[in-house]
């Protein structure tokens, strides 16, 4: 949802230093092979990147394509469009 919300922002100011705003990840256990999903709270990464970085993590993690059906995964929030 980092490129959906960060596009809107740029788009409707044409203020691209929403992009240039450094903030941390996120981190959480790769999913078990018996999960299909998990509700947890992630916790506060010691990795810190811009929201452009973050926006170009989440597009390549959603070109990760899912077991089922060749639909992308939607890393975004965990879940996956399978």
């Amino acid at each position: 949802m980092v490129t959906l919300g960060s596009g809107r922002i740029y788009f409707k100011t044409g203020d691209e230093s929403i992009l240039k705003e450094e903030i941390p990840f996120i981190e959480s256990p790769v999913l078990r092979e018996d999960e299909e999903e998990r509700y947890e709270v992630p916790s506060i990464s010691k990795d810190i990147g811009t929201v452009y970085e973050h926006c170009i993590r989440a597009i390549e993690k959603s070109l990760n394509f899912g077991e089922r059906g060749g639909l992308p995964l939607m890393g975004g929030w965990g879940g996956r469009l399978e």
